[in-house]
């Protein structure tokens, strides 16, 4: 691909991330290379998140994890949030 990854792919590249995929699904799926998956997962956890999220204190690292204890359950994080909201109720 060369040069700056855009930014759109770089938002789905988190996303992913944090919905428990793997580095190397992630990096074919998005037609980039594995290391480049690895250094704008880096950026992010280091940087101002304001350019890919909506808060600046976002628990990048928790979220990332949970979706992947998640995923070893063959739970889907969308499906989580569902039955903590029912079981609130």
């Amino acid at each position: 691909m060369g040069g700056r990854v855009p930014l759109t792919i770089r938002r789905q590249v988190i996303k992913q991330w944090l919905d428990g995929h793997s580095r190397d699904q992630i990096a074919k799926d998005n037609d980039i290379g594995a290391g480049t998956v690895s250094a704008i997962i880096k950026q992010c956890g280091q940087e101002k998140r304001e350019q890919y999220f909506d808060e600046a204190d976002f628990e990048f690292d928790l979220i990332r994890e949970l979706a992947v204890m998640l995923k070893r359950e063959g739970l889907a994080v969308n499906s989580f949030g569902s039955a903590l909201r029912l079981q609130k109720n």
